[in-house]
């Protein structure tokens, strides 16, 4: 059985971004199945860009979708 993996991106806002000189964090809640997943992402894309700092939390898709909408996170991890 295959499960689809659902990201949302709540990075829209105006005036995001991650450029060289400024120190950038990211806030990653939902899925407590998809946070070791996301930690790895986080791990790699800090090679990359160092200064883009990547939080991931669990606490279950519903607090991730909840937290996007406060505008409490910035990506919410779920799975479909």
């Amino acid at each position: 059985m295959a499960a689809a993996t659902v990201l949302v991106f709540g990075l829209c806002q105006p005036g995001f971004s991650a450029d060289k000189k400024k120190n950038v964090e990211i806030r990653v809640k939902g899925s407590d199945t998809m946070v070791q997943l996301a930690t790895g992402w986080a791990e790699a894309y800090r090679k990359v860009k160092p200064n883009v700092f990547i939080s991931p939390n669990g606490g279950g898709s519903g607090t991730g979708f909840a937290a996007l909408q406060d505008n409490t996170c910035d990506i919410c991890d779920a799975i479909a």
